[in-house]
């Protein structure tokens, strides 16, 4: 008897133990469930909202098309969105013109052959930055129709030795960062690239009245500087100061510019209208947080996505 009442109280003590573990097991996974669907609905709402800032840079895109012919950056457009409160957030928001940047897909015409003058400035680009002109050769090769290798460039049989192989894409860019494919192309000269450069899904021209100044960077006016040989820095700054608040009237107001006297700039891919813009929207909704990026084109007063990125652009 006395066994068997030790037994029995074994076995009630490993009862209770198995049911309380058993309830806190189930508690806990509850709790992970109550989070989990909490993230889930945080991050719908951060999207939505994400997606209510591109809503609203259509309307002030369309509404800038229709108000005037030219883009700079004391419109209303380029203005920083102030940060907007929402139940349990606030958004982020604004839109860059994406014509305000190199577009690397211009190195190659429609036909997938090479465009001389967009090589030519982007060498000049590229020896501004510090980084070998021979850089261009590579990505010339990645972007062409053919599969003829050019001096300094790399075609299929440079890329089927790497590991994993994989080919050139013989077609325009998608994004900046297929730059890290490009042979050549290491993190530090993508890093120095990409305050400057952006990847449209057509040739488009260099906006000079929103050309990219970033103030953080250590050259930040090596945009205009790639447009003439030989321009200092002093000299591109006085175009950036001769543009004023409301920007170049014309590209030819922007050609007779006394720092550009006697140079013969060379005006195509110039323009002081854009088509390509970025809205940049981050929205920070309890837990979750959203970034998004798209690429907007605007054809008169209609504006159509063409791209949507999350997180990264």
């Amino acid at each position: 008897m006395q066994r068997q009442r030790g037994i029995a109280l074994i076995t009630a003590i490993l009862l209770v133990s198995i049911a309380t573990i058993t309830a806190v097991t189930l508690a806990a996974r509850q709790q992970y469930d109550l989070r989990r669907s909490a993230n889930l609905l945080d991050g719908d709402q951060a999207y939505a909202y994400a997606e209510g800032v591109e809503t609203w840079a259509r309307l002030i895109l369309a509404r800038d098309a229709g108000d005037n012919q030219t883009d700079h950056l004391r419109e209303a457009w380029a203005t920083q969105l102030a940060p907007v409160p929402v139940p349990g957030g606030q958004i982020n928001g604004r839109i860059r013109d994406a014509q305000g940047r190199f577009n690397l897909n211009n190195l190659v015409t429609d036909a997938g052959a090479e465009n001389p003058l967009a090589v030519e400035r982007y060498r000049r680009l590229l020896a501004l930055l510090q980084l070998a002109p021979e850089l261009a050769d590579s990505l010339l090769d990645w972007l062409d129709a053919d599969i003829d290798l050019r001096l300094n460039g790399a075609e299929d049989n440079e890329y089927l030795l790497e590991s994993p192989p994989y080919r050139a894409a013989n077609r325009r860019l998608t994004a900046v960062s297929e730059l890290y494919y490009v042979r050549g192309y290491d993190a530090e000269a993508v890093r120095r690239l990409q305050p400057f450069v952006t990847a449209l899904p057509q040739p488009t021209a260099l906006n000079v009245n929103t050309v990219a100044v970033p103030e953080q960077e250590p050259r930040p006016f090596v945009l205009l500087q790639m447009l003439v040989e030989d321009m200092s820095e002093s000299e591109a700054r006085q175009l950036v100061t001769a543009r004023g608040e409301d920007g170049y009237e014309s590209v030819d107001a922007f050609a007779q510019e006394p720092a550009l006297a006697g140079r013969a700039p060379q005006l195509d891919n110039l323009t002081v209208s854009s088509q390509y813009f970025v809205v940049e929207a981050e929205v920070d909704i309890g837990t979750a947080r959203s970034r998004l990026f798209s690429l907007l084109r605007r054809d008169g007063e209609q504006l159509t996505t063409l791209q949507r990125t999350r997180g990264t652009q």
